[in-house]
Order: C-alpha cells, then sequence, then structure tokens
C-alpha cells in the first residue's frame, strides 16, 4: 500500500473513468511555500515532492464539478487532536457552495433495484466478553481498568474511544488494534491485539516559573516493571531558586485496589505578611511588638505517604491513605534560637494523620478547559503529633472543589469553579490553615490560589472561594481570558455566620495564555476593589 499522495492523491480521471456523472472534489493539499519559509533541507525535499501534485492540481481542479478547499493553513498532518476544528473549517467552505450541493441533491434519484444499506445508528455496543492478545508484562486487570472496561456492559463509542486513548498515552503499548466480533443481534466480542513497547526507563526534562517557588528546572526518570508486572517508578528532582523531590512508586492493578508509595519535599522563600506567622495571637498582650509589615519566611514540607486507591464506577478515582508530614517554617528577619543564630523557627513538628479522597475529573484539557466536569474532594484526619508542637490535639480537615467548562461558541467557552474548606476540632494548631492568593505553582497543604492577592496573604481556618472565567482562543493555541473571583476567608466562618454576610475579597482579572510543548504560558493582570491595588501573575510551563 502506497499513501495517494505519492501516487495520486486526486485521482479524478480515474473516478470519471468509472461512469461518474457528478463529481465532488475536496482539496487538502498544501500549497506551494515562500522562500522565506523555507527553513531547513527537509523543507526544501518536501516542497520538491509536492510540487508535482500541486501543479497537476491546476488540470484537474478545471475537471471537478463542485470543487471546495478548506483553509487548513494553521494545521499539520499530525494535528490529531485538532479534528474538530479542521471538519470546522470543511464545513466553512462546503457552506460557500451549498446552493450547488442542494440542487445537485434534488436530482438525484433512487436507483430501480438498488440494494438498501444497512446504516447502524446505535450510539453505544453491548460488550459481553473482551479478548487481549500480546500481553506479557501486563496483567488482563491492568488493561481493562485503562480501557475503564467492565463486561458484560453497554458502552458508549464516546466512552470506548476514550478508553482506547487512555491505553495509548500510558505509553506501554507500540501497537493497539482491535475488532469487533458479533456474537448475536447487537451483542459484541472485543478481541485486542497488542504489542507491548519495549522502553522501560524514561528521562525528560522541564522548566516552570510561578510567583512562589519562582524559578525551577526538573529532571524526572520514569522507570517502568521495575520490581513486578505493572508498577511504576518515577523521581523527580527540581533546582533552581528551590530545591526540592518528589518520588512515587505505584503498582497498578485496574479496577482492583492499586497501591502507591509517595514521598515528596517541597520549600519556598518568600516575604510574607506578620499575620502568618502571628495569626492567631496578634490581638493578645503577648503578640510581639514589633515594627514590621512583612517578614521573610523560610517554608519547608516534608511528606511521605501510602495510600490505596481503585476506578469506583468507571469514573471516580477513589482512594486512602496514612500520612507522615514534617513541616518546618522559620524566619531570619526577626528573633534569635536557642544558640543565638539570627533567626525564629516558628514550627518544626511532625504530623501523622489518615486521609481519604474522590475525584472525578471529564476536563477536556487541564489548563483550558472547553468542556468537561471536575470534582475532588478530600479529608485528612490528624492523629498526633511530634515536635514543637505541645498544645496538639486530634483535628480534622475537609475540602472541596467542583468546576464546570461549556462550550458556548467554537472558539469561546466558560468555566465555573466554586471550592472550600474548613478545620473541624483543635484551633491550637495554626500550621496547616488555608492560606489564600497567587497563581500558577503546584498546590501543598491547603496553599490555594487566588487571583489579586499574593501568595500567602490570606489566612484562615475556613474558606469559600468561587470563579467564573470566559476564554476566547484567538488563534490556534493562543488564549485571552477574562474573569473574576471572590472568597470569604477566615477562622469558623460557619459557626459565626460570617461565610454568608458579604464578600470580603473579590479580583477582576485579564489575562494571555499560550500552549507550548513544556507547557502553557499565562500572564494574568488583575485589579482587587477591596486593596484598591492590582497584581501581576505570571506562570510558565507545567507545575511541579
Amino acid at each position: 500500500m502506497v499513501d495517494g499522495g505519492v501516487v495520486n492523491n486526486y485521482p479524478i480521471d480515474e473516478v470519471r473513468a468509472k461512469g461518474m456523472d457528478v463529481i465532488i472534489g475536496v482539496d487538502v493539499q498544501d500549497s506551494l511555500k515562500t522562500r522565506k519559509k523555507l527553513q531547513s533541507g527537509l523543507d526544501v525535499l518536501v516542497q520538491i515532492n509536492n510540487f508535482r501534485t500541486i501543479n497537476d492540481m491546476k488540470v484537474k481542479r478545471e475537471k471537478t464539478d463542485i470543487y471546495i478547499n478548506p483553509n487548513i493553513t494553521d494545521f499539520t498532518v499530525v494535528s490529531f487532536d485538532e479534528g474538530d476544528k479542521i471538519i470546522e473549517a470543511g464545513y466553512d467552505e462546503a457552506a460557500l457552495v451549498d446552493t450547488s450541493l442542494r440542487e445537485l441533491a434534488s436530482r438525484q434519484k433512487k436507483a430501480k433495484g438498488g440494494n438498501t444499506i444497512p446504516f447502524m445508528k446505535e450510539s453505544s455496543l453491548f460488550i459481553s466478553e473482551v479478548e487481549i492478545h500480546g500481553v506479557e508484562n501486563y496483567t488482563r486487570a491492568y488493561v481493562l481498568g485503562k480501557l475503564k472496561l467492565k463486561v458484560p456492559d453497554d458502552v458508549s463509542y464516546k466512552r470506548f474511544n476514550e478508553g482506547v486513548n487512555n491505553l495509548s498515552a500510558t505509553g506501554n503499548f507500540q501497537d493497539i488494534n482491535y475488532r469487533l466480533v458479533e456474537l448475536e443481534a447487537n451483542t459484541y466480542k472485543i478481541v485486542f491485539d497488542l504489542r507491548e513497547s519495549e522502553t522501560r526507563t524514561l528521562l525528560r526534562l522541564g522548566a516552570h516559573y510561578d510567583d512562589l517557588y519562582r524559578t525551577g528546572a526538573l529532571m524526572n526518570v520514569t522507570r517502568k516493571r521495575l520490581f513486578t508486572n505493572n508498577d511504576i517508578a518515577s523521581f523527580d528532582f527540581v533546582v533552581g531558586d528551590n530545591i526540592r523531590y518528589d518520588f512515587n512508586y505505584y503498582i497498578d492493578k485496574g479496577f482492583y485496589w492499586s497501591l502507591g508509595l509517595n514521598s515528596s519535599f517541597n520549600f519556598f522563600d518568600k516575604d510574607v505578611p506578620l499575620s502568618f506567622i502571628f495569626a492567631e495571637n496578634l490581638a493578645d498582650a503577648d503578640a510581639p511588638d514589633i515594627n514590621l509589615n512583612e517578614i521573610e519566611l523560610q517554608y519547608g514540607d516534608l511528606t511521605n505517604q501510602l495510600y490505596v486507591e481503585t476506578l469506583f464506577r468507571r469514573s471516580f478515582l477513589l482512594g486512602a491513605g496514612v500520612e507522615h508530614k514534617w513541616l518546618r517554617y522559620l524566619s531570619n528577619t526577626i528573633g534569635s534560637d536557642q544558640n543565638n543564630n539570627p533567626r525564629t523557627i516558628f514550627e518544626n513538628t511532625n504530623y501523622f494523620s489518615t486521609y481519604g479522597y474522590l475525584v472525578f475529573d471529564t476536563y477536556d484539557n487541564t489548563f483550558f478547559p472547553r468542556e468537561g466536569v471536575f470534582f475532588s474532594g478530600d479529608f485528612h484526619l490528624y492523629l498526633f503529633s511530634a515536635g514543637d508542637n505541645p498544645n496538639f490535639d486530634s483535628f480534622s480537615i475537609a475540602k472541596a472543589k467542583m468546576g464546570y467548562a461549556q462550550r458556548l461558541l467554537p472558539n469561546f467557552t466558560a468555566l465555573i469553579t466554586n471550592e472550600g474548606g474548613f478545620k473541624i476540632g483543635n484551633d491550637a494548631t495554626r500550621s496547616l490553615d488555608f492560606f489564600v492568593g497567587g497563581f500558577g505553582f503546584k498546590e501543598i497543604n491547603n496553599i490555594i490560589p487566588f487571583y489579586g492577592y499574593e501568595a500567602l496573604s490570606l489566612r484562615g481556618n475556613t474558606y469559600l472561594k468561587s470563579s467564573l472565567v470566559f476564554d476566547y482562543e484567538i488563534f490556534r493555541k493562543n488564549h485571552i481570558n477574562i474573569g473574576a473571583n471572590i472568597s470569604n476567608i477566615g477562622d469558623d466562618l460557619f459557626e459565626t455566620g460570617d461565610w454568608i454576610d458579604g464578600i470580603d475579597y473579590s479580583a477582576f482579572f485579564i489575562g494571555y495564555g499560550l500552549e507550548t510543548f513544556l507547557g502553557p504560558l499565562q500572564i494574568k493582570y488583575a485589579y482587587a476593589p477591596e486593596r484598591d491595588e492590582t497584581e501581576w501573575h505570571v506562570s510558565a510551563g507545567f507545575k511541579f
């Protein structure tokens, strides 16, 4: 088999020779590039190869009864994720010859004695069996888990396609082929023929900037099938303004309970309001008499987790685990420690907890979603501690986030999110309060982004937040967005009723976003009415 572009990409003479009366032709071939756009030897070779077919089209175009030439300038032969936009370009061009197409359709007559072609109109399949061939290092449960298939069941074409894409995204299979075998009326068996990838070790590099961690360069080493089938180990090491690491080991059992181990260290150095440290006693007589608005803070977090998780009802990710967290933050701005070093250590404690979480995510894009629903819920029960927190008593923290994205026009999307969290129990431990403000950073503990305010500038043991964003993709992968967010943040808002007494904090913003292979570049300019001040937020690259 040879690609039509090599032999004959527009065989109009051959089609006409078969006795066709009317020919509708769609030309999706690139035009010749100008000298300035020929940037390499490969570009020149491709231009030479295309020259003959483009020149032949001058004659073939005249032989076409209805000629359609969509504008596909912004797309390439590997624009696999732009199918909807490519179809839209064809629709727009076909609309220009709508009169000719309708006139032609009105002249069509059903041929006498012709066979009626049965079209399958169902939007789903009832799958009773799944047969898998070609797997040696991955289990059947693993494959079915990635496909999100539990049989027998009625599966929509959309959901089945998403499952195949999900299996492909693992990178563990070089070839994925399948076929449907009809067992009886409207009941099918799916046979998968897979070929595993021989690649087991991957090295990845990345870069990121945000206003909390600032610059960071990432080196990631990933090893598949390290100890057993279906497992994967990943280690991130980040250097830059702040050194960090993140280690993950995961045994994937598909629909069964999977086992994970995570260890991470995060660190940042930032100027914060004095209330970050002394929020609980600024009004007391023991509050420090310091003529400072901000202090320099060095914040360190070491977290170790052991957890299990599974797919619940094929769509929800349900998990639970145990966690050890070491929190340490200090300031070199004020005071001195027991060794007369010029610093004050405000927190140096190990916390031990158990937790559970639930996640549902159908967003079609993590950073610029056009459609989909998102939900995440998390509950932590802190059982005991060891270190510099003599007043510790067990407490809980619950938080949840919901989002909905809807495409209003082909390139225009609305995104609504609502989230909140609160503490239950002991008020003496303030290190795990909600700290709100900033944009673009990887979220740890209860540090929450909020437009219009610097990171960590707002604090409380309860918070509520809502946002509305309108995104317009002006050019391919170029986004203009406007929106607003509002929030109430403070202590015991539900007990006091202050959560509904008005809006404490708000901001409006306008921004620009660009999708790149290194991750999104986003710039936001926000105005906060309560402060009567503006804030720039910049984030570049994938979060880590």
